[in-house]
């Protein structure tokens, strides 16, 4: 079943286009490549996102637009009073 597959799709516009016969690969082989390489960067982009929150280097909309006048975004996000002002909350 798996031989008559790779030999129909090797020798369809797909396997033309791709040069599974040129390469000396198969349609099932490249299969299971693209999903090796699909998992893999699906487990590194869920990592480094875990790694970048565990860091505290995680980003919102806060920390991309400008403070307010007199007022600095603290590590926290929160606004605070810069020294020498009178805080309005």
């Amino acid at each position: 079943m798996e031989r008559g597959l790779n030999e129909r799709v090797s020798k369809s516009k797909v396997g033309e286009y791709f040069k599974l016969e040129d390469r000396k690969s198969c349609f099932t082989q490249e299969l299971r490549a693209a999903t090796a390489t699909f998992l893999t960067m699906a487990y590194i982009i869920t990592v480094n996102a875990n790694i970048l929150a565990d860091s505290g280097a995680t980003c919102s909309i806060s920390d991309c637009s400008p403070p307010a006048v007199n007022q600095t975004a603290g590590p926290d996000c929160t606004l605070k009073p810069m020294r020498g002002t009178k805080s309005a909350f």
